[in-house]
């Protein structure tokens, strides 16, 4: 944790540094709804029968969507912007086929309650803006690492604490960041920010352990899937 956190300091030192001409920061609110983060298992189950054992033929897909809602801070410059930003989700298991979440508390929609999480986001994007007078647009494609800081289940219990060999941090997750930007200019100092991104995520290290569990038992196989999520930020910024 502490060497990602030098290196995106780093990061926006440089970048600072090259384009202190034109230097701006900012806070704001993020709401993110991430999706698709999980895994496809298929295998075959044996089971007693009359005239002998039969298997019955499995594939079902096991993963978690989560709502986040929390505060981030930029780092801005000509040509790139740094974001960080802090967030509590709401998550949910989901799974098509057999359930894999056992002791969870299924809801109307077919998902499962699964607990809340704590995170941290780095994000290093660079962008290139249009000057439209009143308003700067920016597109803006980039690197996010999503570094969980806890996660419990509806009862408060950390989910990992008694799984061997992992912490919460297991669940982080690297991906690709991209999307538009916006700047309105409430005077030559101040401005408000609106930015829609979209985010591919690989498996986390969680995920990629319990994929290569599931390959180790005969006739089975597991397939991670990339997550996904949309953010929806807006915030206040000033310029240098």
């Amino acid at each position: 944790m502490k060497k990602i956190i030098s290196t995106l300091i780093i990061c926006a030192i440089v970048t600072t540094t090259l384009f202190a001409f034109d230097f701006s920061i900012g806070v704001g609110q993020i709401f993110e709804q991430s999706f698709r983060n999980g895994t496809w298992v298929e295998g075959s189950i044996a089971y007693p029968d009359p005239e002998g054992e039969k298997t019955i033929a499995v594939k079902m897909y096991d993963g978690f969507r989560k709502s986040s809602n929390g505060l981030n801070v930029f780092f801005d410059t000509k040509y790139a912007v740094l974001d960080i930003s802090y967030a509590r989700a709401y998550v949910s298991g989901v799974w098509e086929g057999a359930p894999l979440v056992l002791g969870a508390l299924p809801t109307e929609d077919g998902t499962v309650l699964a607990g809340k999480m704590d995170h941290l986001s780095f994000s290093l994007l660079g962008k290139y803006p249009m000057d439209m007078g009143a308003f700067t647009v920016f597109p803006l494609l980039g690197m996010n690492y999503n570094y969980v800081l806890t996660f419990d289940d509806i009862w408060g219990n950390e989910y990992l604490k008694d799984v061997p060999d992992h912490e919460t941090a297991d669940l982080s997750q690297l991906g690709i960041l991209g999307g538009l930007g916006a700047d309105y200019n409430l005077s030559d100092s101040w401005f408000l920010r609106g930015q829609a991104l979209f985010n591919l995520r690989f498996p986390s290290k969680m995920a990629n352990d319990a994929a290569d569990q599931v390959e180790e038992l005969s006739g089975w196989s597991a397939d991670n899937t990339l997550g996904m999520a949309y953010r929806l930020s807006l915030g206040l910024g000033y310029k240098f």
